[in-house]
């Protein structure tokens, strides 16, 4: 996003000067593309440093050196069938904290505090599982929808880039308003992948805590 970013601000940056030296943009207009194109830079500059921290933080965190050169994957695509086999209401006895706490009441007499004070605490994170599991899956709902909406949108841009590619070959748009819809068009699809991956990290988070995985408050 920040490349395609970058390519279209050098361009304005440079209409600007252009316009400038015609009398047609002020040197503050000039300055003002020149902070936002200097901005971007810099931007990409500290993404790009953060980027490798994180590599050589999974690298020692798996066992290699800081230096290795791993080869890291792209995230699968989410997969939208998993979301048909989601059912919060059946999961809730799987908490790890539930589990362990059911067996322990297995050796508390029946008639103590400590027994009568268990029971409640169970039913206590029962209800906490069952609530965020629902949570959990809401917003895996929410997610589908906002990638729904993100690959709508995308359709939507691909279009105006065919129109603004014909007009492009007919000469009835300058370079720069074909940047900017080539631009446009690359935030659209970046937004797909971005929404892609959000869908499949709330599904990831749901799976783990259906299987247990899940802190409770108590």
């Amino acid at each position: 996003s920040l490349e395609s970013g970058l390519t279209l601000l050098n361009a304005v940056y440079q209409s600007t000067q252009n316009q400038a030296a015609n009398g047609l943009a002020t040197q503050s207009q000039v300055l003002s593309a020149r902070q936002q194109l200097e901005s971007t830079q810099a931007t990409k500059l500290t993404l790009t440093s953060s980027e490798q921290k994180l590599r050589q933080t999974l690298c020692t965190m798996l066992g290699w050196k800081y230096d290795a050169k791993p080869e890291i994957k792209d995230v699968p695509a989410a997969d939208l069938t998993r979301i048909d086999g989601m059912n919060p209401e059946a999961a809730q006895d799987n908490n790890f904290t539930i589990r362990y706490n059911v067996l322990d009441l297995d050796n508390k007499d029946a008639g103590s505090v400590e027994y009568q004070n268990l029971q409640r605490t169970i039913k206590q994170e029962k209800e906490e599982v069952a609530s965020s599991l629902v949570n959990l899956y809401n917003d895996v709902l929410q997610k589908k929808n906002e990638l729904q909406t993100a690959k709508a949108a995308y359709e939507l841009e691909k279009t105006k880039m065919e129109t603004a590619e014909r007009k492009w070959q007919l000469g009835t748009i300058g370079r720069l308003e074909y940047m900017q819809q080539q631009n446009s068009l690359k935030t659209k699809e970046i937004a797909v992948k971005t929404g892609d991956l959000s869908l499949f990290q709330a599904m990831e988070t749901y799976d783990w805590a259906v299987k247990g995985n899940l802190s409770l408050s108590q």
